[in-house]
């Protein structure tokens, strides 16, 4: 597969709340076992995954 932004793109997605930015967690990226990332990222962010819901208008 290929994923690539055009010149602005990425800028305008995060502009639009279309990616999440949090906080860099080193310990996340590199010492967490890799199974355990996701659900460590979502508590990070303060989303549980199991009672949000998103859609094309945002999350709810």
């Amino acid at each position: 597969g290929y994923a690539g932004w055009g010149a602005g793109q990425l800028d305008r997605e995060i502009q639009e709340e279309s990616w999440w930015l949090g906080p860099l967690d080193e310990l996340l990226l590199l010492d967490l076992d890799y199974e355990l990332r996701w659900e460590r990222t979502m508590d990070n962010l303060g989303f549980d995954p199991l009672t949000t819901t998103f859609s094309q208008t945002g999350m709810v």
